[in-house]
């Protein structure tokens, strides 16, 4: 892995990615061997992580350490992961393996009056307490969950499972502080229609109370509809509450 990190991918990811990143070149003007064998390396990637975790095991090690900083940055010289699925997931769970917020989600809202900077980062079982009860905190989500201390052990249980599936991203949004008060969850669905094109599902944005009118839902709706793009998707829904006014103004995927 470090023959990979060294000769395969440094001198074409990392090189791509100086150049667009720091010297302004635009993607046009990269050249084109550099950006085929950054593509390649991606692609010896993807092919060893679609049979195991991570690259040497189910165990994190050094190697992929080593090869996180440039790929998980990968986008910034104008490469495109869409296609490489596990590669992806292995971004993520390296992210998480090493305590490390999601790469590029940093959002400052600066197109967005008087919004709040935020943070998107996967959802970890310490979070289940704050999510739950920003889940229950309206009328409709009141009478729906149960807030005891301690929480019940169905939630925990569910996290786990949506913690273990690929195509449900659970995600919270944390101020500058490091409190979360934001969450959804977003889902990628396979399907037949449009020629076997995914769907993205955004479900469950809640946002804390007395974080709301800060931009922060619009955000987090926003990073879930990109999201949803990056790997695929068509379409984009969000799935609500008809009583919930707020939040149908955010139905802008198509």
């Amino acid at each position: 892995m470090a023959v990979l990190e060294q000769y395969s991918h440094e001198p074409y990811v990392a090189v791509c990615r100086f150049q667009m990143a720091y010297l302004g070149k635009p993607a046009s003007d990269l050249d084109p061997d550099k950006v085929k064998r950054g593509y390649a390396a991606l692609a010896r990637m993807e092919h060893k992580l679609a049979s195991t975790r991570f690259l040497v095991g189910d165990i994190i090690s050094l190697a992929d350490v080593s090869l996180l900083a440039y790929t998980r940055l990968a986008h910034e010289g104008g490469f495109h992961l869409d296609g490489y699925a596990a590669v992806r997931r292995w971004i993520g769970e390296t992210e998480k393996s090493l305590g490390l917020p999601p790469a590029a989600l940093r959002l400052t809202g600066m197109a967005m009056a008087a919004t709040s900077s935020i943070t998107i980062r996967r959802a970890c079982r310490e979070d289940v307490d704050i999510i739950v009860r920003m889940l229950a905190d309206d009328p409709l989500g009141g009478a729906r969950e149960r807030l005891e201390d301690p929480l019940p052990s169905s939630y925990f249980r569910a996290f786990e499972r949506v913690d273990r599936d690929q195509n449900i991203q659970l995600m919270v949004a944390e101020d500058n502080d490091g409190a979360v008060v934001g969450c959804l969850q977003l889902a990628i669905l396979p399907g037949l229609s449009s020629q076997g094109a995914s769907r993205g599902l955004i479900e469950d944005v809640r946002v804390a109370t007395h974080c709301r009118s800060r931009g922060i839902g619009e955000q987090m709706v926003r990073w879930a509809i990109a999201e949803a793009r990056e790997q695929g998707c068509k379409l984009v829904e969000l799935l609500t509450h008809n009583t919930r006014v707020d939040a149908q103004r955010f139905l802008l995927c198509g």
